[in-house]
Parts: structure tokens; sequence; C-alpha cells
């Protein structure tokens, strides 16, 4: 958040993302808020918050120096790997019961 806008930030790594690699871009994204230990960033924390999750994003503020939200975040991105890894077996094995 310290440097330029996070929104325009934001919006120019994933227009880059799409340009590189659409399918990658077109994956689950999370957003991390980082070093809300400062307090200049904690206090736009909310902001980010709202318009991060009105464009559908999950919002994870964190502090590496405190570590405060990491345990959430390390928590969310092993449950999504689960479902993730659940989900391609379920495929896996749809697609085996399908073959000849």
């Amino acid at each position: 958040m310290q440097s330029g806008d996070p929104e325009e930030n934001f919006a120019m790594i994933n227009r880059e993302l799409h340009k590189h690699n659409p399918e990658l871009a077109a994956k689950l994204q999370l957003v991390a808020i980082t070093k809300i230990d400062i307090t200049e960033v904690r206090e736009q924390v909310d902001q980010y918050r709202q318009l991060f999750e009105r464009q559908g994003y999950r919002v994870f503020p964190l502090s590496a120096v405190t570590g405060e939200g990491l345990k959430e975040l390390v928590r969310v991105l092993g449950e999504t790997l689960e479902a993730t890894r659940r989900s391609r077996q379920s495929a896996v094995a749809e697609f085996d019961k399908d073959a000849p």
C-alpha cells in the first residue's frame, strides 16, 4: 500500500498476468494486505478490504513482524489446496470410469 495506488497496481498486475498466461489469470486469487503493523497501513485496511471484497476477492491483512493474520491465510490456503486436490481426483476417477 505504500507505493502508488493499490487498486491500480492490482489491476495492472492482473492485466499483465492475463497477457502472459490467461489460464493462470483465471485461477482463484487471494489478496494479502501486508505490513499491517505499520500505523498508516492499518488505518487503510478496512478501506482496501472493502474495495477488494466488492470485487469478489478474499482479503487477508498480514504482518510478518507480528504474525497477525498468517494462521488464517495458511488455513485458507490449505483448505483451498485440499479442495482442489479432491476435485482433480474426482475428475480423474470419472475419466477413468468412462475410459474403455
